[in-house]
């Protein structure tokens, strides 16, 4: 996904003309007012939506869960197979549709009944997140600069005096110390697990504190040093169940 300067894809999907129109202008004027560029797509019904979904890639999404012929539910496990990054937001008038709806990842539940004050929130925690992924960082390649996505970054690692930037299949590298990369972007999602390695949690798979281990999702393992294994685990915590992820 991509934020900063590109448009941001919005569909909202609700069969109800009224909720419809107010949730596409409190998300239009918020974006307006906080000058994100975006582009805002409104369906009254999930076949629609599906059809438009094999055209363009929707960054954000407000799906009501109860419609006729095809439900919320219904939707987002279609989207979700081919689009895993989009950011689903659940809107809801029954709130024991809520628990039928964790597996899809939701961002947030925004209840109608309560509307206004819960997409307010809704919007200040998405603006900060769109703030977090507009981060950028300058690294080397063959001695040419090169702009990386922050979030996007596996893992820094400390390797015979430099600073290799794990990034997707390529390595590249910095001068900018571990410790300053720490206080830079630990805030952005980055855990140090040991002296030498700063991870982006985004691409953890799994702790093994009893082997001292992350797993990254390539499954490959990176030590945790012992004095570490507990501010590693809460960090996690903090981060899987925050606004950031």
């Amino acid at each position: 996904m991509k934020w900063g300067d590109i448009m941001i894809n919005i569909a909202i999907c609700d069969d109800e003309q009224i909720y419809l129109d107010k949730i596409y202008s409190y998300v239009n004027s918020f974006f307006s007012q906080n000058n994100i560029i975006s582009s805002i797509y409104m369906y009254k019904n999930g076949t629609d939506l599906l059809r438009d979904c094999n055209k363009k890639i929707f960054d954000i999404l407000f799906l009501d869960i109860d419609m006729p012929e095809v439900s919320g539910i219904e939707i987002a496990n279609e989207i979700r197979k081919f689009n895993s990054d989009i950011i689903l937001i659940f809107c809801t008038n029954i709130d024991s549709f809520v628990f039928q709806t964790i597996k899809f990842s939701p961002y947030r539940f925004v209840r109608k009944s309560n509307l206004i004050s819960e997409i307010q929130e809704l919007l200040d925690s998405l603006q900060k997140k769109i703030a977090k992924e507009s981060v950028y960082f300058i690294a080397n390649k063959n001695d040419i600069p090169i702009k990386l996505k922050v979030t996007e970054i596996i893992y820094f690692e400390s390797f015979r005096h430099c600073i290799d930037i794990h990034y997707k299949n390529d390595i590249l590298k910095t001068s900018i110390t571990l410790d300053n990369l720490e206080t830079d972007y630990g805030e952005l999602g980055f855990i140090r697990i040991h002296k030498s390695y700063l991870v982006n949690y985004r691409y953890i798979y799994d702790l093994d504190v009893g082997n001292k281990s992350i797993i990254l999702d390539d499954k490959n393992q990176l030590t945790i040093s012992r004095y570490r294994i507990n501010s590693v685990t809460k960090l996690y915590m903090k981060f899987t169940g925050g606004d950031i992820k």
